[in-house]
């Protein structure tokens, strides 16, 4: 209990000195931007590619990453079936409905309190790979599809916008 308390402090400690720092202005006008696109460019890939590169493949690719996915694909389609098929909301509303109802925040507090509280990141990393390599590349093919118009005022073909995603994903930092 004693090492939840101490993760929590001091992630809890670490917020605060954000908040501090941003309330006074400590770093600048542009300082949130500049950190939060440090954080998304070049930390948080790196503690990704730290973490899955000396992870071990049996907690990767475990009973407890099928049911992580299982569970969220239940989710996602559960809230899809209320969004689209009950409520009757237009594609885009329902994905972004789906995602917030599915998607957890596995990057920015589930690395750091995983290091905290188990000494290893590795087991935030299923969710994360579920997040990245599935749910968000639906996500944004549907979206993409769902686009009003692109180019010379003509909607995106399926196709189409299934190879933008797939180059998305593929320069995406994360």
């Amino acid at each position: 209990m004693s090492a939840v308390l101490t993760a929590l402090g001091t992630l809890g400690a670490v917020v605060l000195a954000g908040y501090l720092l941003g309330r006074f202005r400590v770093l600048g006008e542009h300082a949130a931007t500049v950190l939060a696109r440090v954080v998304f460019t070049v930390a948080i890939p790196a503690l990704l590619v730290v973490t899955v590169g000396r992870a071990d493949l049996h907690v990767v690719l475990s009973r407890t990453a099928a049911v992580t996915a299982v569970s969220t694909a239940i989710v996602v389609v559960g809230a899809a079936v209320v969004v689209r098929g009950l409520w009757r909301r237009p594609a885009g509303e329902a994905t972004i409905a789906t995602l917030s109802a599915s998607y957890v925040n596995a990057a920015h507090l589930g690395l750091p309190l995983a290091v905290f509280l188990f000494g290893d990141a590795v087991y935030v990393v299923p969710t994360m790979l579920f997040q990245l390599l599935v749910l968000a590349p639906l996500a944004f093919t549907v979206l993409d599809a769902d686009a009003a118009g692109t180019t010379e005022g003509r909607r995106r073909r399926p196709a189409e916008a299934a190879r933008a995603t797939a180059g998305r994903v593929v320069r995406n930092p994360i």
